[in-house]
């Protein structure tokens, strides 16, 4: 359970690198010392305080080790004090998942003996920035973890409300660590998912893999002739269950530190830097498998691109894939507010994208700890969007979405491909996103949820197991609708290729399955090494995309609980709150002006008010409708600059 305090929304500045780090990494400025002074003054919380910043990160540890980063983090300690004098929380930045060797191995010996290591017995560094001196540890050496701990408890005893944990992911494919100890997990992991001291389990291990012991079983042994950047079908058995192993390690990693903090304190606030970006395989390149561990985290960091915006390519791009993730979870997301944005329109857009779709936790705005960035002076229509959010949060907090539809996003299909179905999830998000249909992201582990919708849509759903096959059928039977496509289901979940998709389409009981044959991508995916993943550069709109939202429409009769009709750029989200109703309206473009918007409602009760809020136009605004067929209204917004809230009191 959040404390109170997070309730209030967060509005956050994150500065959370030590000296002795900025130093080592280079590129300081000469007056760093003197700015890093300035950092933890009175002078800068003071004015924090009153420009509206809630939380301040600050550095804890870096990964240096306790008694090196000991000096800084008494520092910190001090900080939290006086940030609490202000009415500040203070998150405290851990490293969780990369190690400064030059020092630590000083002052803990033993870390030698928990450095991850690759295949040929290397040790594995950071992939970014040529920081060498930034090795990977074992996550599943039980001395890094412990190490960790200390970390948390002496964290919590300076008074921190809050942790952020870095790099809480394997290192890159193919320098994942296959120490010993990770080679003697994997086995034990295969043992027990197998249950091999049982006949049924020998036998399912038998038919998986043909194998009666996994005594002598090795992780993958990558070479010049066969490594992961080739790989786009993950479809050998031991190669999955390296994929499977990795995600659940660092879920028992996030687990077990998680558990322990909240025994030491029951409202500490956690939240880790594990989410993968959209078009790529997480699960598969660094073991992080978001949905796993989402039970243990209140919530997840996210400095992954793209931000919000229409880029050159006249693609818009957002953050609402993850946000609707988290959101059906109950938790939330602490995006980077457009860090590399060029102007404050960019800023202001990711300001009002988290509005919308993050319980109104505006995230990280950019600037760091500067005397500009707390500047009520400097762009101050910054300080509106925060105002607001700070002045409305019953129209924010304990929401929930209103969807017909629900995107089914299958671990087995996103763990095992890297290129299509990722390509074919990015496109139906896209599609959902810019034709304003509401929707949610719903997830293999909470079938139970999908009575809530008219349609599901599994989009390139390629791998699915009988027992999943078997539930959505029920659901067509009982009323329900899926809308499949391309390859949907015509393998098992362990890549065993079936004669044919059990989800056929066609009527079935009471309610239809709908199929698309192709997406029709305006850019192709080369399949060349160099491409990586699904970036931003293929989310364009498939080129068949009015045909697969009218098969959409189909299915849903041919209306929806919202509909919007605008120019490309409006973007909608629509939550509820008791009786009321929450929509949002978003404009993509930096620079342009969207009007004669016209939006229909359709509500299970009769419609009493509609009152326009805005952080820029204004708030309490009357606004006019009419009914429509059967219980709907209508109205229309007759110019959007950037971000309009409309309250429906039914």
């Amino acid at each position: 359970m959040l404390p109170k305090w997070v309730d209030q929304g967060l509005v956050m500045l994150s500065n959370h690198e030590p000296l002795t780090f900025r130093i080592r990494r280079g590129r300081h400025a000469l007056d760093a010392p003197q700015q890093f002074a300035y950092e933890h003054s009175e002078e800068f919380v003071r004015n924090a305080a009153r420009f509206g910043i809630t939380c301040l990160r600050t550095h804890y540890y870096k990964g240096g080790g306790i008694k090196y980063e000991s000096p800084e983090m008494r520092m910190t300690a001090d900080f939290v004090k006086l940030c609490h004098t202000y009415g500040i929380r203070v998150q405290g930045y851990v490293q969780h998942g990369t190690i400064t060797y030059e020092t630590l191995y000083l002052e803990e010996p033993k870390y030698r003996n928990w450095v991850a290591q690759d295949q040929y017995g290397l040790r594995t560094s950071i992939t970014y920035g040529y920081q060498f001196f930034r090795y990977k540890p074992c996550f599943n050496q039980k001395g890094h973890v412990d190490y960790i701990k200390k970390v948390i408890r002496k964290g919590i005893a300076d008074g921190l409300d809050m942790f952020g944990f870095d790099n809480s992911a394997w290192a890159v494919e193919p320098t994942a660590c296959q120490c010993p100890v990770c080679k003697a997990k994997f086995r034990e992991f295969l043992n027990r998912k197998y249950r091999m001291k049982t006949a049924a389990g020998r036998a399912m291990a038998w038919e998986r893999f043909a194998l009666k012991s996994f005594a002598c079983v090795e992780p993958p042994n990558w070479h010049k002739w066969a490594m992961p950047i080739n790989l786009f079908e993950i479809d050998e058995p031991m190669i999955q269950e390296w994929v499977d192993f990795k995600c659940e390690c660092m879920r028992e990693n996030i687990a077990e530190i998680g558990d322990y903090a909240r025994k030491l304190k029951p409202d500490i606030v956690l939240e880790w830097n594990c989410y993968g970006a959209s078009g790529d395989n997480s699960m598969f390149w660094v073991g992080v498998d978001i949905q796993r561990n989402m039970a243990h985290l209140d919530a997840v960091y996210n400095e992954q691109d793209p931000h919000p915006g229409i880029n050159q390519d006249g693609i818009l791009t957002s953050m609402i894939r993850p946000f609707k993730a988290f959101k059906a979870c109950g938790k939330f997301m602490l995006p980077n507010c457009n860090y590399h944005g060029k102007s404050i329109e960019d800023v202001k857009l990711s300001m009002a994208e988290n509005l919308a779709f993050n319980s109104g936790h505006i995230g990280m705005i950019p600037g760091g700890f500067r005397p500009d960035t707390v500047d009520a002076n400097h762009e101050p229509s910054r300080k509106r969007y925060m105002e607001f959010s700070s002045a409305h949060r019953d129209l924010y907090n304990g929401t929930s979405s209103v969807s017909d539809v629900a995107v089914l996003e299958s671990f087995d299909t996103l763990a095992y491909t890297r290129i299509d179905p990722h390509h074919s999830l990015v496109a139906v998000h896209q599609m959902l996103i810019t034709g304003n249909m509401q929707y949610d992201v719903l997830t293999l582990d909470r079938f139970n949820d999908i009575g809530r919708y008219k349609v599901v849509i599994l989009p390139n759903v390629q791998l699915l197991s009988e027992a999943h096959a078997t539930l959505l059928l029920d659901y067509v039977r009982q009323g329900g609708n899926l809308l499949t496509t391309e390859k949907t289901g015509i393998y098992d979940q362990w890549y065993r290729r079936r004669e044919r998709s059990p989800l056929m389409p066609g009527p079935l009981g009471k309610g239809q399955i709908g199929h698309v044959e192709v997406l029709d991508h305006p850019r192709k995916y080369s399949y060349k090494p160099e491409d990586w993943c699904i970036d931003a550069r293929l989310w364009g709109l498939p080129k068949n995309h009015r045909q697969v939202m009218g098969e959409l429409r189909k299915l849903l009769g041919g209306q929806s609980v919202l509909e919007v009709k605008a120019p490309f750029g409006c973007v909608s989200g629509l939550f509820k709150s008791d009786h009321r109703y929450i929509l949002h309206l978003l404009n993509y473009h930096r620079d342009r002006r969207l009007s004669n918007i016209g939006v229909q409602l359709q509500l299970p009760r009769p419609v009493k008010s509609i009152t326009l809020m805005s952080p820029e136009e204004g708030t309490d605004k009357a606004v006019p409708f009419r009914a429509a067929a059967g219980s709907a209204v209508k109205f229309r917004v007759s110019d959007l600059k950037r971000y309009k809230l409309f309250v429906i009191e039914t």
